[in-house]
């Protein structure tokens, strides 16, 4: 009687398998030997594999977030320059900043994101990863969908501007403008390359669209602050 494995026709090992076997050696030998190659098959050619495309709605959401922060900087450009040299340096409440030092904040935030999606250095992160996550979560969505910030949220250190050091009204605005349009262009040409977020230091990364918004709505709270200077 024949046995089991009598019984049991084994295939081949078929040509193809063993070719795809030798490319895998060849990709992944250890360092230092040398190269084994099948003696029919010259070695592969690596080709890099292209970033997926931006779905229909995924780019609909971004053309509507550069549009809301279009709309936003012209506000607060607008705003600000509606304002006299007097106001210009006056709080907008007591012990809080002037026009002149939430202008050079809003551009010190454009030249962090600008260097970031430029492969320089993010903001700081603070608080632990898990609060963040969860301020991440919640409070995001929540700023966004309101268009508001915190009462009293504090700026992070890197983004408080020195009152001793402030360009003048005319240079300031013209300042802003390039570094938000510039913010808008450089966002376009990073996220077509593949670049995917921003960081923020209380939500961590947060991907373009959304860190654009989140900049339109940065604008606006700044934009009600200096409306109420007088």
């Amino acid at each position: 009687m024949p046995s089991a494995l009598q019984l049991v026709a084994i295939p081949a090992f078929p040509q193809s398998a063993q070719a795809d076997f030798v490319t895998f050696q060849q990709r992944f030998q250890p360092p230092g030997e040398g190269p084994r190659r099948h003696p029919s098959k010259p070695a592969p050619t690596l080709v890099p594999i292209p970033m997926p495309t931006a779905t229909p709605r995924a780019e609909s959401r971004w053309r509507t977030a550069v549009e809301e922060h279009r709309a936003a900087l012209a506000a607060y450009l607008d705003a600000a320059a509606a304002l006299s040299d007097e106001a210009w340096t006056r709080p907008w409440k007591p012990e809080k900043w002037t026009p002149a030092e939430i202008t050079e904040h809003l551009a010190m935030t454009y030249r962090v994101f600008i260097g970031e999606v430029n492969g320089g250095p993010a903001m700081k992160l603070k608080l632990t990863p898990l609060y963040r996550r969860v301020l991440k979560l919640l409070m995001l969505p929540h700023m966004l969908f309101h268009r508001t910030f915190p009462k009293g949220a504090r700026a992070p250190r890197e983004l408080r501007p020195e009152a001793s050091s402030l360009p003048p009204k005319g240079e300031a605005l013209a300042q802003l403008r390039e570094l938000g349009d510039r913010f808008a262009q450089e966002a376009e040409r990073a996220r077509a390359a593949g670049w995917d977020h921003v960081t923020h230091p209380y939500f961590g990364a947060i991907d373009l669209t959304r860190g654009m918004r989140l900049c339109a709505v940065h604008l606006e709270h700044h934009t009600r602050q200096i409306a109420l200077v007088r």
